[in-house]
């Protein structure tokens, strides 16, 4: 009998040791988490706008786009814009911006405050209508946030200074440049459209800085991610 009462009042003791455990858990483990996982957070956001500046602001300027209207971005004044450069005779290059605009297009393109700006290098041996059946062979000619501007090389040197690219001569740098640009017209940060660590740092920077309803998941990845 003394055995029976000995083995109760150890499991007894027992209990109460783990009630005592985890009422501390609940007590004092899960906000020390939640605490921990909101300084992170934090960390992160503060780490993430600590990259962005004011690169200036962009100028005024006039090109045509898809639709043959003349295009400022005065036209665009509180919305954010993405800006890309595309060589449709580089093959390769236009490959790799399609797919990437195709992918902002996925995460950003239903949003009112966000529209993506694709200068497209076009001389003039480029039939008048070659923009817009460019818009349309891809699919955007009813697309209202992606907008296709076209110019030609000496436009594509004013465009570098005008969104304050890293400073250049090569035409190719200015092709694989991106700039992304608040609601104000203030060139936050350029990117190299060739580094895709740069590329997934600037969709993380877009979803920061936009209004935080219905923010997309951040989904731009390395191909074999996949």
């Amino acid at each position: 009998m003394r055995e029976l009462d000995k083995e109760l009042a150890e499991k007894t003791k027992f209990q109460k040791r783990l009630s005592t455990f985890i009422l501390l858990v609940l007590l004092v483990g899960f906000p020390m988490g939640s605490w921990y996982y909101l300084k992170a957070g934090m960390n992160y956001q503060l780490k993430a706008r600590a990259e962005l500046g004011d690169l200036g602001k962009i100028k005024n300027f006039n090109l045509p786009n898809q639709n043959d209207i003349i295009f400022s971005p005065a036209m665009l004044k509180g919305k954010f814009l993405v800006v890309g450069f595309l060589d449709p005779d580089n093959k390769n290059q236009e490959q790799q911006y399609l797919d990437r605009l195709a992918k902002l297009n996925k995460q950003f393109g239903k949003r009112p405050d966000v529209f993506l700006i694709s200068n497209l290098l076009i001389d003039s041996t480029k039939a008048p209508d070659y923009l817009h059946n460019y818009a349309l062979r891809n699919g955007y000619d009813k697309n209202k946030h992606c907008v296709f501007l076209k110019g030609n090389k000496q436009d594509f040197q004013n465009l570098a200074n005008i969104y304050h690219l890293p400073k250049t001569s090569s035409l190719m740098d200015v092709t694989n440049s991106i700039a992304f640009v608040d609601t104000v017209g203030t060139v936050l940060n350029t990117y190299d459209a060739t580094d895709m660590a740069q590329l997934k740092r600037m969709v993380e920077h877009i979803a920061i800085v936009i209004p935080k309803d219905a923010i997309p998941k951040v989904e731009l990845r390395r191909e074999e991610e996949k």
